[in-house]
């Protein structure tokens, strides 16, 4: 009997952690979607000559508007 306790223990445990990982995969997924489609939008909206400066002025912006994005959801989270 005290076997059993472990067994379950670890089963459950590795439950949690499939169960994780497919949710991180589909996340990753929607995350690789997304990145197709902001790219498409800034290739449209934004000249075409992709210079070295140009990179780097749109990977700013991109990292900008995430952080805030990312303050704002952790701020809407905690007031909840």
């Amino acid at each position: 009997m005290s076997k059993i306790k472990p067994l379950k223990e670890l089963e459950k445990k590795f439950r949690s952690s499939v169960a994780t990982l497919i949710i991180s995969a589909f996340g990753f997924v929607a995350a690789l979607s997304w990145n197709d489609a902001i790219k498409s939008a800034i290739d449209t909206m934004l000249p075409q000559e992709k210079t070295l400066a140009y990179k780097f002025v749109s990977a700013a912006v991109i990292t900008a508007f995430a952080v805030v994005a990312t303050l704002l959801i952790s701020k809407m989270l905690k007031e909840k």
